[in-house]
C-alpha cells in the first residue's frame, strides 16, 4: 500500500508539471508571468478567484495538521480561527472596490502591487523596498513550514527507503518545475485541480470516520469522557488561551488585507465582477471547509481519544489502513492526494508571491529608472526562474535554523503572520485616506512597517527561548499594536511640527 501511495502522488505530481509546461505556451517575457504591468488577466472570473483563494487558504501544516493537533486542547474553540478567517475575507471584500480602483485603476495596462500601491501613495521607494522585503521574508517562512511539514507527511506513508528530506527535494522541483514553466496562470490552473483534490480529502475522511464508527474501531471511551466533562469538555480554557485567541483574531482578520497574494489575485483578475463576486465566495468557501476539517478533528478524538506519541491524523488514517479492505485503502489514498494537493496550493501562491515581491518589487526598484524597463523581457524570464530557485533553498534553511531553536508549527503561525501585520496600518489609511498622495506621513509609515516586522519576531523568539508562551501568541499584537503607534503617533508628532 505505500509503495502504490507513491506511484500515484508520483502520477500527480507528472500531472501538475504537465500543466505548468501546457500554461507555459507563449510564456516569453516577464510580464507574461507575473499579473501586473502588462495588463494580462490570470483570473477569469468568481469561480476562479474562489477556488484558487480557499484551496491556499487551507494550508497542510499551518490549518490541517495543525486542527488535528489542537483539537484534544481546544476543542470547539477552534471554530474561532474559522470565523476570523471568513471574517478576514469579508473584510477584503468591503475594501474591494477600493483595492481595484487604486490598483488596477480603469483596468489598463498597469497593475500594481501593493508593494508598489504603497510607494505609489507615500511617495517614496523606500516603503515599497521594506514592504517588499518583509512579505518576502514572511512568505519564504509561510513556505518552508510547508515544505517540511509536508515531506515529514509524506514520509510516514510511503516505502521506507524514501527518507523525509528526498520527499522535500520531490516536492520543491515540483513547485519549481511548474511555477517557473507556467507562471501566475499555472498557479490559478492548479489551485482549481487542487481544491477539488482538498474536497476529496473531506469526503474521504468523513467516509473513514463513519466506517470506524461503524466498525468500532476506535476509543469507545474518549466520547464518554468528552460528554461527562460537560462545556468545559467543549470549550476548555488552557495556559495561554487568551493570548492564544487575541493572536488568532489579529492574524486572521487584518492580515488578508495586507497579503501580497490575495492582492496579486486581484491585480491578475479580468474585472472588478470577479474581484467581488471572488471574495463573498471566498468568505463562504473557506468558513465551510475549514469547520469541515474542525468536525473531522472532533469525530478522530472521539474515535481514538488523545494519541500519547502520534499526530491524530496519522492514527485516523492509519486506523483506516488497518480495516484491511480495498475500500479503506482507496480513501486512504484519496486523502493523502488531498493533503499533498493542500501542500501544493499554498507553497505555489506563497513562492510566486515572494519571487514577485523579490524580483519585480525589490530589484525593479533597484535599478536605474528605465533600465531594461524593470527587468522585463526574455532575459527578466530567466531571472524570475533563477530566483525561484534561490527562494526555494533559502526557504528549507530558514524553517530548519527556527526549527533549531524549538519552533512548533503554532509558534511559526504566529511568528511568521503576525510579522506581515506591520503592512496592515499603513495599507489602510492609504485605501481609506481622502488623500490619494500621502507624501508627508512617508516617514512614519516606513517606521511603522520596520518597527513592526521586527516587534513581531522580536517577541516570538525572545518568548521561546525564555519559554514564554503568551509572548510568542502576541506576536501578531506586538507587530500590529507597534505599527499602529508608530503610524499614527508620527503623524501627529509631524503634524505639530508643522
Amino acid at each position: 500500500m505505500h509503495l502504490l501511495i507513491t506511484i500515484i502522488l508520483l502520477l500527480v505530481c507528472g500531472i501538475y508539471v504537465f500543466i505548468g509546461f501546457l500554461s507555459s505556451r507563449g510564456v516569453r517575457k516577464t510580464e507574461q508571468f507575473l499579473p501586473v504591468d502588462s495588463g494580462r488577466t490570470y483570473v477569469r472570473n468568481g469561480k476562479e478567484f474562489a477556488a484558487s483563494t480557499v484551496a491556499t487558504s487551507i494550508s497542510m501544516a499551518t490549518v490541517v495538521l495543525a486542527i488535528f493537533e489542537l483539537y484534544p486542547y481546544l476543542r470547539l474553540w477552534l471554530l474561532w480561527p474559522v470565523l476570523t478567517t471568513a471574517a478576514g475575507l469579508i473584510l477584503v471584500r468591503f475594501c474591494a472596490t477600493r483595492i481595484w480602483d487604486r490598483v488596477c485603476g480603469d483596468g489598463g495596462s498597469i497593475r500594481l502591487s501593493l508593494h508598489d500601491f504603497l510607494g505609489k501613495t507615500y511617495g517614496t521607494k523606500s516603503i515599497t523596498l521594506v514592504a517588499a522585503s518583509a512579505t518576502t521574508l514572511g512568505f519564504l517562512g509561510v513556505l518552508a513550514v510547508e515544505l517540511t511539514v509536508a515531506s515529514k507527511f509524506l514520509s510516514r506513508f510511503g516505502p521506507s527507503a524514501i527518507p523525509g528530506f528526498a520527499w522535500l527535494l520531490i516536492i520543491a522541483a515540483v513547485l519549481l518545475v511548474y511555477v517557473a514553466a507556467g507562471g501566475y496562470r499555472a498557479v490559478i490552473v492548479t489551485d482549481r485541480i487542487q481544491m477539488g483534490t482538498i474536497v476529496g480529502f473531506l469526503v474521504a475522511g468523513t467516509l473513514m470516520v463513519v466506517a470506524l464508527m461503524t466498525s468500532k474501531s476506535g476509543n469507545d471511551t474518549a466520547g464518554t469522557t468528552l460528554s461527562g466533562e460537560g462545556n468545559r469538555a467543549l470549550f476548555p480554557v488552557a495556559d495561554g488561551f487568551t493570548s492564544f485567541m487575541i493572536g488568532i483574531l489579529i492574524i486572521n482578520v487584518p492580515a488578508a488585507l495586507s497579503d501580497m497574494s490575495v492582492w496579486m489575485r486581484v491585480a491578475a483578475s479580468e474585472n472588478r465582477k470577479a474581484v467581488t463576486d471572488g471574495l463573498a465566495s471566498s468568505a463562504l468557501g473557506a468558513a465551510a471547509t475549514w469547520t469541515w476539517i474542525v468536525v473531522l478533528a472532533l469525530c478522530a478524538f472521539l474515535l481514538f481519544g488523545t494519541p500519547e506519541s502520534e499526530h491524530p491524523l496519522f492514527v485516523l488514517l492509519n486506523g483506516t489502513l488497518n480495516v484491511g479492505s480495498t475500500y479503506a485503502d482507496v480513501l486512504v489514498l484519496v486523502a493523502i492526494v488531498g493533503l499533498f494537493g493542500a501542500a501544493l496550493s499554498t507553497g505555489s501562491t506563497q513562492v510566486m508571491a515572494a519571487v514577485h515581491a523579490l524580483y519585480r518589487d525589490i530589484l525593479g526598484n533597484l535599478r536605474p529608472v528605465g533600465e531594461n524597463n524593470r527587468l522585463a523581457g526574455e532575459e527578466g524570464l530567466l531571472g524570475v526562474r533563477a530566483a525561484l530557485i534561490v527562494l526555494l533553498v533559502f526557504a528549507v534553511v530558514v524553517v530548519e535554523g527556527l526549527n533549531r531553536l524549538g519552533f512548533s508549527i503554532a509558534d511559526l503561525v504566529f511568528a511568521i503572520y503576525g510579522a506581515q501585520l506591520s503592512l496592515f496600518p499603513p495599507v489602510v489609511l492609504a485605501l481609506f485616506s481622502r488623500s490619494k498622495s500621502l507624501r508627508s506621513s512617508a516617514l512614519p509609515a516606513l517606521l511603522a512597517v520596520i518597527f513592526g516586522f521586527v516587534g513581531g519576531w522580536a517577541s516570538a523568539i525572545i518568548g521561546k527561548i525564555i519559554g514564554n508562551a503568551d509572548m510568542v501568541f502576541l506576536a501578531p499584537a506586538v507587530s500590529l499594536f507597534g505599527s499602529v503607534i508608530v503610524l499614527f503617533g508620527g503623524r501627529i508628532l509631524m503634524s505639530k511640527k508643522e
